[in-house]
């Protein structure tokens, strides 16, 4: 496992995240991910020092880019299931 020099180490609840969300959030995001593609998690990588979660902000863009992914899949998918119910439909009713 690399581990990351000690000054880029920041701790989980100090480290500037868009949005500024919660701490618990930020928690969340390290120990059970968020969903992913297929039903993956992507979690946030986080290094402990005396049982306190410390990240990097590369590590956090790297989150960000796999959560950012990951959604504009689901609403490609979304928008593709879309279109084609409205293509049943209309062949439905011999459009």
């Amino acid at each position: 496992m690399d581990l990351p020099r000690l000054a880029e180490l920041l701790p989980l609840n100090k480290i500037p995240i868009p949005g500024n969300p919660n701490p618990s959030s930020r928690w969340r995001w390290i120990t059970a991910g968020v969903s992913g593609l297929d039903g993956s998690r992507i979690k946030l990588k986080c290094w402990y020092v005396a049982n306190r979660p410390f990240t990097t902000v590369s590590a956090v863009s790297v989150f960000l880019e796999a959560c950012t992914a990951a959604q504009e899949e689901k609403t490609a998918r979304r928008s593709q299931r879309s279109i084609d119910t409205s293509r049943e439909e209309l062949a439905e009713v011999g459009l």
